[in-house]
């Protein structure tokens, strides 16, 4: 018995290392949150490390803010919870794991982290460039075998409200969109992946930034994949859907009810081990 129990122990954490960040590039540090508000207060981006999360927010994940936190009646953080500078946070607030104020070196090095992740995307050879996301659009994978592909946007991500933009692939597909301007997301417009893609195989990388510059202005939508801007503002409009969505800006301000981080599939083959411990384990305890 005693070692049909350790069986599922070592199984149990072969698992849980094999649910490593598949996102296409190292997010570092700042791969722990799900929704991040890390940037630095300058004079073209005076809410830049802000998050500000509404009433009934539930983040199934961890978040931090860098310059203020602002936390309204009702909210639910399931992972960690990081502040630095100020924060005004509702007495309801539940935080199921630490809740922490952040030095301004670790916060440097969050940022820092985010800032290598979105210029190593940028840097990857583009296998297609568009001058914009304008409507509903299709994006398929680029080349004959699976792997990554990069698609370079030199402008801005602009979806009306019947709008859908689909990612299309298979569950081992990866896809790095760079984008040099903004996004504007109407309410009723999606943002969906097609064909087995996981949203944790797609990165959004924003390069622009500052709150004077381009922003993310997104309504009551539903957006998948991982999003890092490091120098951009995100205003989250209520009553969008982010079921497996992870957020890393300079600052957000969102009005939602549930974000979900993308989860890494575990590999075929330790789940396979790990059923076979458990139908060894029932074949023991029957006999």
């Amino acid at each position: 018995m005693w070692n049909s129990f350790r069986a599922l122990a070592v199984l149990g954490a072969l698992l849980l290392s094999g649910r490593a960040d598949a996102v296409p590039v190292d997010l570092g540090a700042a791969g722990h949150y799900t929704i991040l508000g890390a940037g630095v207060v300058n004079s073209t981006s005076h809410y830049a490390g802000n998050l500000s999360l509404g009433s009934e927010a539930h983040v199934f994940g961890s978040a931090g803010a860098r310059n203020h936190l602002n936390v309204s009646p009702g909210v639910q953080v399931d992972g960690d919870l990081s502040m630095g500078i100020s924060s005004s946070i509702s007495p309801d607030l539940i935080v199921g794991g630490t809740q922490a104020v952040l030095s301004e070196g670790e916060w440097n090095q969050i940022h820092q982290d985010m800032k290598d992740a979105s210029a190593a995307a940028a840097a990857l050879p583009a296998d297609s460039v568009l001058s914009g996301i304008n409507g509903s659009t299709i994006m398929p994978r680029q080349g004959l075998a699976p792997g990554l592909s990069v698609y370079h946007i030199t402008g801005s991500i602009l979806l009306g409200a019947a709008d859908t933009w689909s990612i299309i692939g298979g569950a081992s597909d990866q896809f790095v969109i760079n984008v040099d301007g903004g996004m504007n997301l109407a309410s009723g417009a999606s943002i969906v992946m097609s064909g087995g893609v996981l949203p944790e195989n797609v990165l959004f990388n924003f390069t622009g930034g500052g709150f004077g510059g381009p922003a993310a202005i997104i309504g009551a939508t539903t957006f998948d994949g991982n999003y890092l801007a490091p120098y951009m503002y995100f205003q989250i409009g209520d009553g969008a859907i982010m079921g497996a969505t992870r957020i890393l800006a300079s600052g957000i301000q969102g009005n939602i009810q549930d974000i979900a981080p993308p989860i890494p599939e575990p590999t075929t083959v330790l789940l396979l081990g790990l059923g076979l411990a458990v139908l060894g384990l029932s074949h023991r305890k029957a006999v």
